[in-house]
């Protein structure tokens, strides 16, 4: 296991770090992180624009390992100064600790089963493991400074996390829990809000199952709603839940279920009909393109279809004519724009499964946000590209009209540095492997800008 530096250490390091950010801010830099997958190592690589010149600057790799076998999410910390890479590696998973202004090597957490997903939390992160596991891990630690395991601490035990969220001001995490086990007792179809930065258990939601001619008989996994995406508005104070098997979103009061209930519960199909059980939301965005908080969910079923949810309102603003399989929407203040690439996921029920599959397409989708004649009225706008596009993040997030977008003929190996207000490509380079994620680097005081 790799050393990892004291906290005095790291201080001392963290100043200049700021140094270096502030410095890179001045001169217009912008950048992003992307994991990689390659034979002779695999790993992350950063990649830096300047956006005043509108052309990278900078293309290395972070690190590059043959024993990092499938690196793929991967998370800031809030300063910028660290960044987290979960390898998914089932023989040896772990963290990979990087800090991408210096040329140190990575540090190395040992992980008890796969990441499902990882979320900063200041300077430090919480992760969810398939095996059950949540663990806090902070930047001066070789091992985990808290851990929670659903299997001892909810009654039935939990089954594998699907994804986590760290409530505003970091007190809270939400784990959500799709599926039940197959074969075993462990249960899902529930969240669990634990309390920060111990990893005690505060509640254990369990969601109603409202709709059991949906569920899928003979399959013990698909027995319940399927809670899986988490997305919060504090303002409008809601928790939107994408379930799974239902087609639907669920939002309840944010505050209650931090607290341990579920109340003012809603639900809303996502569906381009307005049918349950078909849609598969699983991809959204929160946002303010007018100072009121909304949420853009895309759905992976084969009709497709996005939907604009009001927070405050709890209710559909808008449902727009999308193919399925769209990426996380990306928002991009300076044009009031949300933007998405479609790797074409497509899930469908058959039989007693449910199959998943991909095809990528080349169109970048623009939803329009700048007027709300234009929320209310305008089609998604769609830009044709030569490649196909697997994952895109923004340049400068609150000010720049730039993103990265990863992109290929067959499969994503190649990085484009794109101009949404001008359409086109301004520039390519080859990526250092097969790309998985991509994610900007948003600095403290780029936050907050919707």
């Amino acid at each position: 296991m790799t050393h990892i530096e004291n906290r005095s250490t790291l201080e001392s390091k963290a100043i200049v770090f700021g140094a270096a950010v502030l410095a890179a801010l001045s001169a217009g830099a912008q950048d992003a992180a992307y994991t990689f997958v390659a034979e002779r190592g695999s790993g992350a690589a950063i990649v830096r624009v300047d956006t005043e010149a509108r052309r990278i600057v900078e293309h290395r790799a972070l690190f590059a390992r043959a024993d990092c076998a499938e690196p793929e999410k991967l998370r800031f910390s809030r300063s910028g100064a660290l960044l987290a890479v979960a390898d998914h590696d089932r023989e040896q998973p772990r963290v990979f600790l990087v800090r991408p202004d210096t040329d140190a090597p990575p540090a190395v957490v040992r992980l008890p089963g796969p990441p499902a997903e990882l979320r900063a939390r200041g300077e430090s992160f919480v992760i969810c493991c398939e095996s059950g596991e949540a663990l806090r891990l902070d930047a001066d630690t070789e091992t985990p400074a808290a851990s929670w395991a659903a299997q001892t601490a909810l009654d039935p035990p939990g089954h594998a996390p699907e994804d986590l969220l760290v409530a505003p001001g970091g007190r809270r995490a939400i784990l959500s829990f799709q599926k039940d086990e197959p074969y075993g007792p462990r249960r899902g179809n529930r969240l669990a809000v634990l309390d920060l930065p111990g990893l005690q258990t505060r509640a254990d939601l369990r969601l109603p199952h409202v709709r059991p001619e949906l569920h899928i008989p003979g399959n013990r996994e698909r027995q319940g709603p399927g809670p899986e995406l988490l997305l919060a508005s504090p303002q409008a104070n809601v928790l939107l839940v994408t379930l799974d098997l239902y087609g639907v979103v669920a939002l309840m009061d944010l505050d209650a279920a931090l607290a341990g209930t579920i109340t003012n519960l809603t639900y809303l199909p996502t569906a381009p009909d307005g049918k349950w059980g078909t849609a598969f939301p699983d991809r959204g965005l929160r946002f303010a393109p007018h100072g009121q908080d909304c949420f853009l969910v895309c759905n992976a079923g084969r009709k497709g279809g996005a939907v604009l949810i009001d927070a405050g309102e709890r209710a559909i603003r808008r449902r727009y004519d999308v193919p399925h399989g769209l990426e996380a929407p990306v928002y991009l203040a300076a044009l009031k724009a949300a933007v998405a690439v479609c790797p074409g996921k497509l899930k469908q029920r058959k039989g007693i499964q449910i199959l998943k599959s991909y095809k990528a397409r080349k169109s970048v989708y623009v939803f329009d946000f700048s007027s709300p004649a234009t929320v209310r009225d305008a089609p998604v706008r769609t830009v044709e590209l030569d490649l196909r596009l697997f994952g895109a993040a923004a340049v400068d997030p609150p000010n720049s009209t730039l993103l990265f977008l990863a992109a290929g003929k067959k499969e994503p190996d190649t990085i484009l540095l794109f101009d949404l207000a001008a359409g086109r490509v301004v520039e390519s380079q080859p990526a250092k492997g097969t790309v998985g994620r991509i994610e900007s680097r948003v600095r403290p005081a780029q936050r907050g800008a919707d």
